[in-house]
């Protein structure tokens, strides 16, 4: 079997980091040619875009028999969204390859791209509400969730915090938890990610004013919840996963009979979102409701509502705060009450 002769071929040093992650990618021979072309085509448009010292620092080995190995070196961390603004702008089906399978489960998506996706994505609660169909309730309710708020705050003196203060959420975000729980009424709300248990806080503060409905809190540390008193934990059953983190979330959900509401604020990895909302969506009541935070971290939430959306009449709904974007997806046809 001939050999072609190997030809020089660029490699790349982004940033300053020294941290950088090597990736290797084995082509057919048919796109050989391809590759090639579009490193050329790389190289300009990194420099143009990021600055970039530019390094020949690799070569492609062509063999028929063997395919080819393309080493490129990227700062993982720092230039995800480069390499995906170069991806889009340069039409290659090498760099789509690439880019699906090294790096968009590591790549987070901007705001424009959540907005393109979504039924709504805003950063005023009340049209979140008005959405959701709950405005009016909202009103009503108001100075009902401000006196919960004040209790928090008052809490929030008397404890000490184990977590970052980025780990919280804010009033808006409170709000919308309380008063969802407080219009649905849930029998099981399913949440993920305790921390210092302000979500919790604000969801069983809503379930006793209910008088109905438990509280499912799923963590992987026994140090979380400080911020939880006794007074609202008869509505309140923490779990916490041990061993196989998998298989004990997956048995933890065939053991409940129906979710009402579920929360996403745990591990914010793609492949994490992506085993929980996968695990819990069949589980969910028809006019339940799927939360998820930070949604802006990875695709996982995007893809989810995409692969819905082909099947299903649901709707997605974002509301914007400064540090990150919460989800909301349910189904289209929820009744209002």
């Amino acid at each position: 079997m001939p050999v072609l002769p190997e030809e020089p071929m660029l490699g790349f040093e982004i940033g300053n980091s020294s941290a950088s992650s090597s990736i290797l990618v084995k082509l057919p021979h048919p796109v050989c040619t391809e590759l090639y072309r579009f490193c050329i085509k790389l190289a300009p448009e990194i420099d143009k875009f990021i600055k970039i010292r530019r390094l020949i620092t690799a070569k492609l080995k062509v063999k028929y028999r063997d395919g080819v190995k393309l080493k490129l070196d990227f700062d993982l961390r720092k230039n995800i969204s480069t390499f995906a603004y170069l991806t889009a702008k340069i039409k290659s089906r090498v760099a789509k390859k690439i880019y699906k399978t090294y790096f968009h489960s590591i790549s987070r998506p901007s705001l424009n791209e959540l907005y393109s996706v979504a039924d709504l994505q805003t950063n005023n609660v009340d049209k979140l509400f008005l959405a959701l169909g709950v405005n009016n309730f909202v009103k009503e309710k108001e100075n009902e969730f401000n006196k919960v708020f004040l209790d928090y705050q008052k809490r929030l003196k008397q404890v000490k915090l184990v977590y970052p203060k980025n780990f919280s959420i804010d009033y808006e975000e409170a709000k919308i938890l309380y008063m969802l729980t407080l219009y649905i009424k849930p029998q099981i709300f399913l949440e993920t990610g305790v921390a210092d248990g302000v979500s919790s806080f604000f969801i069983l503060s809503a379930l006793k004013k209910n008088n109905f409905g438990k509280l499912i809190s799923v963590d992987i540390k026994n140090d979380v919840g400080a911020i939880v008193p006794e007074s609202l934990k008869d509505n309140w059953n923490l779990k916490i996963l041990e061993g196989d983190l998998r298989n004990s979330f997956k048995n933890l959900v065939l053991s409940i009979p129906k979710i009402n509401i579920f929360l996403h604020d745990s591990d914010h990895s793609y492949g994490w979102q992506s085993f929980e909302y996968d695990t819990v969506f069949n589980k969910i009541d028809k006019n339940g409701l799927l939360i998820s935070d930070d949604i802006d971290n990875s695709y996982a939430f995007i893809d989810f509502y995409r692969k819905l959306k082909n099947n299903y009449n649901y709707e997605m709904l974002n509301f914007v705060t400064e540090r990150k974007v919460l989800g909301i997806i349910r189904r289209k046809t929820t009744q209002k009450k």
